[in-house]
């Protein structure tokens, strides 16, 4: 989970909510619109590719244009189709490991995090997903998709009215519920572009989106002639996998689970609970590894900075990169309890943020300028699309109940002012005409990988460790850092994960060294 701001307050309240995977992203330009479904098509859904690269809308690196070894690009075209009867179609990138484009015999297909994260299908992004793939060591092809309502899926789901509340409400002085009820209103209109048919049905859901996934696989071995297909799912994308090989009709040789959001999880009312776990056990290791100096914990210093700007919220201003120019924000104990929770999910160091935290308790924020910056920069990435995040959580879970996240601040009762969500965030969902149908555990007999970083604050692990249980092939490679999708944060883990991968589960996987 990963994103989105209108101020502080409303922040908190959309905070857990995020679950977008990944430790970079650019910006690019869109492809082209995607071609008629031809009509002759004989099979439903439709997966279709040119393996001579010339759909590709970007620019291949020249490290790819002399090696061979490049992209094909094309559209999958789902079965499940909206109410108009029109169908979606969502771009897929196969980057090839072989010379000439020649397909491996096995793929990973890559499920990306949200719900609402884009791929980064662009040109700048496709050289990320070419480092990824090396980095891992990858010896097979590796497929990249858009979900719906996401990156350059059609139709698209757009709302550039959030993009300009979000940097209006960074220097707001109004309280929580009013800065929620221009959100609110907000996305209450962009909601409207989706049918009122399709919002109640669940057009935008992950059971639609498992549904494509499942097809995505079986086109990729009757279309496209792979044998043995794996699964990489990061954040938001495990609960997606998940559910969608609780299917046995689908074939899949191993599913690597990096930050769990198993489904049937609720991690919005009880996250001042979770995030007191994680930020304790962060506190203790740091602590027992003698890297955090003082006497006072991580809880104790976050609780001291909490209180101060709480009663006395301070003005920082720093660059925005999307806007290349300053920008002001008004830092109460809401924004610092968020910023703090972005720093663990970026995998900052904790003997830094130790520090970070003893300044800002004396009133110094300037060290936290680069986490502020960087925030900004995700919090506020138009790539990202609030609309399906609500559309498919708002589907798949329970509506919010405002009696366990009281139970939950009763609890942790110094973070009750920060974190208590604006009265009206329980009934969006409703608001938006989204009916609820909750998900339920899944359970598959594939082998799996499951990673996890012990103080990552979006996906903690004890659910995680609780949803598998009683899976029967599961094997855990935990670490004790900070970091939100720990493939992208540890060198070891990437390598134990491409060994993993490209032996189809068979691969053991060894403990990586104690930090």
């Amino acid at each position: 989970m990963g994103k989105r701001n209108a101020a502080g307050v409303v922040i908190a309240a959309v905070l857990v909510l995020l679950l977008w995977g990944g430790a970079w992203r650019t910006p690019g330009s869109g492809p082209p619109p995607p071609p008629a479904v031809p009509a002759s098509g004989s099979f439903d859904p439709l997966l279709d590719v040119d393996w001579l690269g010339a759909d590709c809308w970007f620019e291949e690196s020249w490290i790819d244009r002399l090696s061979f070894a490049r992209s094909s690009c094309g559209w999958l075209y789902p079965s499940t189709r909206d109410s108009l009867g029109q169908r979606a179609a969502l771009p897929v990138v196969i980057l090839h490991q072989q010379r000439f484009r020649r397909p491996t015999s096995r793929a990973t297909v890559y499920v990306m995090g949200g719900p609402g994260g884009s791929s980064w299908l662009s040109s700048e992004g496709i050289v990320g997903w070419t480092d990824w793939s090396h980095r891992l060591g990858l010896d097979h092809d590796l497929v990249l998709y858009d979900q719906r309502g996401t990156g350059y899926s059609q139709p698209p789901l757009e709302c550039p009215e959030l993009e300009s509340l979000g940097w209006d409400q960074l220097d707001s002085d109004a309280d929580r519920d009013a800065l929620w009820a221009e959100y609110e209103r907000v996305i209450k209109g962009c909601a409207e572009q989706i049918p009122s048919a399709d919002r109640a049905a669940g057009l935008y859901s992950t059971a639609t989106n498992a549904r494509d996934l499942r097809e995505l696989i079986a086109s990729l071995k009757r279309d496209l002639g792979y044998q043995q297909i794996s699964v990489y799912g990061v954040s938001y994308g495990t609960r997606l996998a998940m559910t969608a090989l609780a299917d046995a009709a689908v074939s899949v040789d191993a599913v690597v689970l990096d930050s769990l959001y198993p489904p049937g999880l609720d991690l919005v009312a009880p996250f001042a609970d979770h995030f007191a776990a994680v930020i304790d056990a962060a506190g203790r290791h740091c602590i027992e590894q003698q890297r955090c100096a003082g006497s006072m914990q991580l809880r104790e210093l976050l609780d001291r900075v909490l209180r101060r700007l709480g009663d006395h919220p301070q003005r920082f201003t720093v660059n925005a990169a999307w806007l290349q120019k300053p920008v002001t924000l008004r830092i109460d104990d809401a924004v610092m309890i968020t910023l703090v929770e972005h720093a663990m999910y970026a995998a900052w160091d904790l003997a830094d943020l130790h520090d970070m935290l003893s300044g800002s308790a004396e009133g110094n924020l300037e060290p936290w300028r680069e986490v502020i910056e960087e925030w900004l920069w995700v919090s506020m990435d138009p790539d990202f699309d609030m609309l399906t995040l609500h559309a498919v959580e708002c589907r798949d879970n329970p509506p919010l109940d405002p009696a366990v996240e009281a139970a939950a601040l009763a609890r942790q009762p110094s973070w009750a002012s920060a974190l208590r969500s604006p009265k009206r965030s329980f009934v969006l969902c409703e608001q938006l005409g989204v009916s609820p149908r909750p998900l339920t555990a899944a359970q598959f007999d594939i082998p799996v990988l499951a990673l996890a970083a012990e103080f990552d604050p979006r996906t903690p692990v004890q659910p995680g460790v609780a949803a598998l249980e009683s899976y029967p092939h599961v094997q855990w490679l935990r670490l004790p850092i900070t970091g939100h999708g720990l493939v992208d944060v540890d060198e070891c883990a990437a390598q134990s994960t491409g060994q993993f991968l490209n032996r189809g589960g068979a691969h053991r996987v060894e403990r990586c060294g104690a930090r």
